[in-house]
């Protein structure tokens, strides 16, 4: 656990969630506040 390792199969699968919960943040900014704030001061781009 202390090393990071990535593993090639699961890059996709996270990619995906990563873009889903962006979406879903944007989506519902006014109920989630903070996620909202988040992803817009960490992850400013627009999900593809």
């Amino acid at each position: 656990m202390r090393d990071r390792q990535t593993f090639a199969e699961q890059v996709p699968v996270k990619d995906a969630f990563r873009d889903h919960m962006q979406c879903l943040a944007l989506e519902r900014k006014t109920d989630w506040a903070f996620e909202y704030e988040f992803w817009r001061h960490h992850c400013p781009a627009e999900p593809a």
